[in-house]
């Protein structure tokens, strides 16, 4: 949950910004490490040799089958992937620099005094 609450943050305040087309690429890039990640850890190394044959290396072969397991921590890889790519381009994109959201980080606020 903190990888997409990040992500989700960070595209909110893009999004803000009129400068949608970043969370697009970095979604379809979170897409693109979902997919083979939920392949792998569900099916484990069984499902890489039924998919592309005995060529598959000897250490791969031997990943264990993780079933719904593994589509968590793939799931959880893919929401990591994508909040940190969106942490790094709010933190190096031009259009942000007028815009101090990454100069002091601050801790949320147990309560208000």
């Amino acid at each position: 949950m903190p990888g997409i609450a990040l992500f989700q943050a960070l595209r909110a305040f893009s999004d803000g910004m009129n400068h949608t087309r970043p969370a697009l690429w970095i979604s379809l890039v979170g897409l693109g490490v979902n997919i083979p990640a939920n392949y792998l850890l569900i099916y484990g190394g069984d499902g890489l040799i039924g998919l592309f044959g005995n060529w598959v290396p000897g250490s791969l072969q031997r990943l264990p089958a993780l079933g719904a397991f593994g589509c968590g921590i793939a799931t959880a890889l893919s929401m990591w992937t994508m909040a940190l790519a969106m942490a790094y381009y709010t933190r190096i994109g031009s259009t942000y620099k007028s815009v101090a959201i990454w100069q002091t980080l601050t801790p949320p606020m147990a309560g208000y005094t």
